[in-house]
């Protein structure tokens, strides 16, 4: 998610002209705010997510998650999607 200056400016941020400090400061808060919706996001999905926002930890809908499970298990019986003629039928032959 960060970049390799961004993660260098958090390690060491004096090695920095003040103006590039800034801009890489209002980059980093940017991403910060971008993740916290989505971990709302996430959280409105029924994602657990760790106090501290590090990580999702499992999924909290047993429902969805059911569902994901016999999904999984099920097989492709139907026919193909993109159903074509047959060649003597179509307007193309190949010789």
């Amino acid at each position: 998610m960060l970049s390799q200056k961004e993660i260098e400016f958090l390690h060491s941020p004096n090695n920095f002209d003040p103006e590039y400090r800034k801009a890489l400061r209002h980059r980093i808060r940017s991403k910060v705010d971008s993740l916290k919706e989505e971990i709302l996001l996430l959280q409105r999905a029924g994602y657990k997510v760790t106090e501290n926002c590090n990580l999702v930890t499992e999924f909290s809908n047993p429902q969805t998650s059911s569902n994901q499970a016999s999904f999984a298990k099920t097989k492709w019986t139907g026919g193909d999607l993109n159903p074509r003629p047959l060649e003597c039928k179509s307007s193309v032959h190949t010789s």
